[in-house]
């Protein structure tokens, strides 16, 4: 009977050590949970996306150009220039569409082939490419304007390269080609000036 007795006490100590140790090991934890959440208490959550917010506001994607947006879709690419435009900027040879670096264009000429005086054109209402992706493209081109609109301009030996910013979308590209050397040298951004300007007035406003 009293070996019955201590048997009982002894299992009922064991499972209220048991209830012990579970209470402890929970109370534990509890109090972990709660130390970690005070220690945490003056750091704030990072905002969604994991980016801080920043007062700067974005940049500006409006254009400097004072001359109206012009559209870019010309059914002919030799229509940029006139008759009558091509007989006074001195391009005696027939026009012809071109094609350069995917660009659809038209090529001009003034001289004979060879000669020390004559050069070469290509314009082209370029839909793909801004002024701002060519002026940023590496070429060390200048930053100008033309008849109202901010121009990337390109000087070297073997001639002249523009891209007008009539568009949002693209440019209006003018590349001119003379003869290193030549009298032509030093007027070949003059020239090529002188066409954008020429061709800018046969691109309808958008």
């Amino acid at each position: 009977m009293l070996r019955t007795l201590v048997q009982m006490i002894r299992t009922r100590r064991r499972v209220s050590e048991g209830i012990l140790r579970k209470a402890l090991v929970i109370g534990a934890v509890a109090a972990s949970f709660v130390l970690a959440g005070c220690s945490g208490g003056g750091t704030q959550a990072p905002p969604v996306g994991g980016k801080a917010e920043s007062s700067s506001p974005p940049p500006s994607s409006q254009s400097a150009r004072s001359a109206p947006a012009k559209s870019l879709g010309l059914s002919d690419p030799c229509a940029i220039l006139t008759a009558a435009q091509r007989q006074s900027l001195g391009i005696d040879q027939q026009p012809e569409p071109e094609e350069s670096n995917g660009k659809p264009g038209c090529g001009f000429a003034a001289g004979e082939a060879g000669s020390s005086d004559g050069w070469t054109g290509f314009v082209a209402a370029d839909p793909r490419r801004t002024m701002k992706q060519f002026a940023s493209s590496g070429s060390g081109a200048q930053e100008i304007e033309l008849a109202g609109y901010p121009t990337a301009q390109v000087n070297n030996s073997s001639g002249c390269m523009l891209a007008i910013d009539v568009s949002d979308s693209g440019s209006l590209f003018i590349n001119l080609i003379v003869r290193p050397g030549s009298p032509m040298e030093s007027q070949a951004c003059d020239k090529a000036a002188k066409i954008a300007e020429a061709a800018v007035q046969n691109l309808p406003d958008a």
